[in-house]
């Protein structure tokens, strides 16, 4: 769980440029992000020395390190914790020391906090997600928007390409994680980040404008109504609410060229075909839909 964010008035202009020089950033740019991140960690782990397997427990796993260990003391290490600490996300018990509740990872020279992984996370970030940014095409100079934003690896990518994103998220924190990673990116003055309810949260904002691309990976799994489920990936009792609510109200914020990009899951089952047919009929809106 998220225990601690920091003040973001008070980060510096390129707060994780220690980590270039430790060599933890050409470290994480060899790691395949793309699949889940204990697999990731279990495929490589043998092939790692201590100091390299206490690295990605704590970055990328939600591990904690002994603080009075000799490893811990050893160069890429303590550098590695001294930078987290710096930016006021070190969590301290007892000695052991954590990324109070994140991660941090890299994805095509992005870097991105997210939760660490947990069976209930606060803001969703996994495999899906690198999908969906793998299969951007970014128009730079023109406008994009991005719902469902979580930690915000599509408006971070789209902003970094030169587009004027704007990102939404009804989750607060996942907007203020959001905040954190466009400034630890260098990329905040193309990025606009508001909380919100989808397409309802444009109406804070005091120009509207027409969006070249929409993207948006929204949750997805089919959640019975009297059934408890965590905030993060609950698309309904058929897992269809958030996409066809996006769906049908894209038609009136795309340019007469712009495109929707989306992706997600449907469960093998008897129940596909219903699936497939409510998106066909959410089409109706005149949004062009591949699936």
């Amino acid at each position: 769980m998220i225990e601690v964010l920091p003040s973001l008035n008070s980060l510096s202009s390129n707060p994780l440029r220690r980590l270039d020089t430790l060599g933890v950033t050409d470290f994480l740019d060899t790691l395949d992000i793309s699949i889940d991140p204990f697999e990731c960690a279990h495929r490589i782990w043998d092939q790692l020395d201590r100091e390299h397997q206490e690295l990605v427990s704590f970055l990328m796993l939600g591990g904690e390190i002994d603080l009075d260990s000799e490893v811990a003391k050893r160069r890429l290490l303590k550098g590695t914790v001294e930078t987290i600490a710096s930016l006021g996300l070190l969590s301290e018990h007892n000695g052991n020391a954590s990324l109070s509740g994140l991660s941090l990872i890299r994805y095509h020279g992005i870097w991105l906090f997210a939760d660490a992984p947990s069976p209930s996370p606060l803001l969703y970030f996994g495999s899906d997600s690198i999908g969906l940014a793998r299969r951007l095409s970014p128009s730079p100079g023109k406008n994009a928007l991005d719902l469902c934003s979580g930690p915000g690896i599509q408006a971070l990518i789209l902003a970094k390409s030169g587009m004027h994103v704007t990102a939404i998220d009804i989750n607060p924190i996942a907007s203020e994680i959001c905040q954190l990673n466009a400034l630890v990116n260098g990329i905040s003055e193309d990025l606009t980040i508001l909380t919100g309810s989808l397409y309802n949260a444009l109406n804070n904002i005091e120009s509207a404008c027409s969006y070249e691309l929409i993207t948006v990976n929204p949750p997805l799994l089919p959640i019975p109504e009297d059934v408890p489920y965590p905030f993060v990936g609950d698309g309904g009792p058929d897992g269809l609410i958030i996409t066809s609510k996006v769906i049908r109200g894209a038609g009136d914020k795309l340019t007469d060229s712009g495109y929707l990009s989306a992706i997600g899951m449907i469960g093998l089952g008897t129940n596909n075909q219903s699936a497939f047919e409510r998106i066909d009929r959410v089409e109706n809106v005149g949004v062009r839909v591949t699936l």
